[in-house]
């Protein structure tokens, strides 16, 4: 299963619209890209180190099944370049990512998460042919905790 944490209105779709039209960490703007975790929690905290906190509001998590035979392709992070993990993305990591969108030969990538690099986030590629068969099981709301939100005094 993979998770992906977004606004309500978009958790129905597997189409990558969000991803093409803004571009990630991971494509260029143009190329459409699904993201998601492996775990719940991951996707969650992705949102939460990108998002600002008083817009996290109206999300839902979707649960995603994608077949075990599914061509999957994981990168660790001892195998990328320097950089990778950057605060921004930087055009090592979006020409990596763009280039494996367009060569089509994997459904799914796996990659390490820049906040936690032994977890690992998805990169769905919805112009694949297997994407047929991947499906969303479970759509709930999504309330991020006022905890989060906690500045110091």
């Amino acid at each position: 299963m993979v998770y992906r944490v977004t606004r309500t209105e978009y958790a129905n779709s597997l189409s990558g619209e969000g991803s093409r039209a803004n571009g990630g960490r991971w494509n260029t703007q143009g190329l459409a890209a699904v993201y998601g975790a492996e775990n719940q929690s991951l996707a969650m905290l992705e949102n939460l180190v990108y998002q600002p906190f008083n817009l996290l509001i109206d999300y839902s998590i979707a649960t995603i099944f994608v077949p075990d035979d599914a061509p999957v392709l994981q990168l660790d992070a001892a195998s990328l370049p320097v950089g990778w993990d950057a605060h921004s993305h930087k055009p090592i990591t979006v020409e990596l990512g763009s280039n494996l969108l367009r060569e089509a030969q994997y459904l799914m990538v796996r990659l390490p998460s820049a906040i936690l690099p032994e977890e690992y986030n998805v990169m769905l590629n919805p112009n694949h042919a297997a994407m047929q068969h991947v499906r969303i099981e479970k759509i709930r709301p999504l309330i991020f905790d006022a905890r989060f939100n906690n500045k110091q005094k």
